[in-house]
């Protein structure tokens, strides 16, 4: 039985080996990737196989974001939000200040910004540029409905 070969399907992605990050973008083959972070890919849809990907006319349209903070039918599954931090695709640089922060999930980043009205950068490496792109990667990777 021949081992699946996953395609990323996500713009970018880091992973986080241990002694060192890899960055992989849209097309790369992720097979390789450490499986934990690979089954977050699947699961996600970040990556797909070499069949699914060949399908994929152009990343999906952005959809409603989806706020952490909201109540009622928005809210993501629990889950979710305890995705680890190496697992979601961040910049070497931004996921090191939020480790060095000893911030490990969304959810711990989520409940930072909130005692913090709604900001990241009084985390020392994180200034508007990461916040943003965090916010953005959160919008990508929130529950659609």
């Amino acid at each position: 039985m021949s081992k699946e070969t996953y395609i990323l399907a996500a713009q970018t992605i880091t992973v986080d080996r241990g002694d060192h990050c890899q960055k992989f973008v849209r097309g790369d083959d992720v097979s390789d990737a450490p499986a934990s972070s690979l089954q977050q890919m699947i699961r996600l849809n970040q990556a797909v196989t070499e069949e699914e990907f060949a399908e994929l006319d152009a990343p999906p349209e952005p959809e409603e974001v989806v706020d952490p903070e909201a109540g009622g039918d928005n809210d993501p599954p629990a889950g979710w939000l305890d995705t680890p931090l190496a697992d979601i695709g961040l910049e070497p640089n931004m996921l090191k200040a939020f480790v060095e922060a000893n911030l490990s999930t969304i959810r711990e980043v989520v409940e930072y910004g909130n005692a913090n009205d709604g900001s990241l950068t009084s985390i020392a490496g994180i200034g508007e540029a990461s916040e943003t792109k965090f916010k953005e990667i959160l919008q990508e990777l929130a529950p659609k409905e």
